[in-house]
């Protein structure tokens, strides 16, 4: 048995806790209204009419040999933590809300192209968790929470190319190599 499972095992039992209903991003499916099933907040701050709560996550060692380490990392999203009024239900927050959850995909594939071994998966994890956390904000604020058109035009065509630029890395299963 490797020196790594251990840390493996750890890392997976810290990033994910699945007590809630999870979607996992997939290109071909977008999100729904009946996908937001958190309850709806007492108090809003900001534009918020809806939220979209989405994690990288890592999980299922696929495979496991003493040269070779086989994980998924996925881009999720939690529906029991993500709420829409639904005096605000229409396409434009539902595609607001749908690159959130693109964001933070692009962000998976981009841990998926860096991690090549055991040692710095933490610390790349948690540098992706933050330039994600950054760019959900800065995204927030330039698009006022979907509310300024030409903004969120401006980050849909940015957010596909995003994506585009890291579709090599679409296959959630990563090979590390202790």
């Amino acid at each position: 048995m490797s020196k790594y499972t251990f840390i493996l095992l750890v890392l997976i039992s810290i990033q994910v806790s699945i007590k809630s209903k999870l979607i996992i991003w997939r290109e071909s499916e977008k999100l729904t209204y009946d996908d937001f099933q958190g309850q709806l907040p007492a108090l809003i701050y900001h534009n918020e009419g809806a939220v979209a709560t989405t994690s990288v996550i890592m999980k299922d060692i696929a495979d496991y040999t003493d040269s070779n380490v086989v994980i998924n990392i996925y881009a999720v999203f939690d529906c029991e933590k993500s709420w829409i009024f639904d005096n605000i239900k229409n396409e434009k927050v539902l595609n607001h809300e749908q690159r959130h959850f693109d964001i933070t995909e692009y962000y998976a594939r981009k841990l998926r192209s860096e991690i090549k071994d055991l040692p710095r998966i933490n610390l790349l994890m948690q540098i992706n968790i933050n330039e994600c956390d950054i760019m959900q904000d800065l995204y927030d604020r330039d698009t006022n929470h979907g509310n300024d058109s030409i903004s969120q035009q401006y980050w849909n065509q940015k957010v596909d190319s995003l994506l585009t630029s890291m579709k090599e890395f679409r296959n959630t299963e990563v090979h590390l190599y202790p």
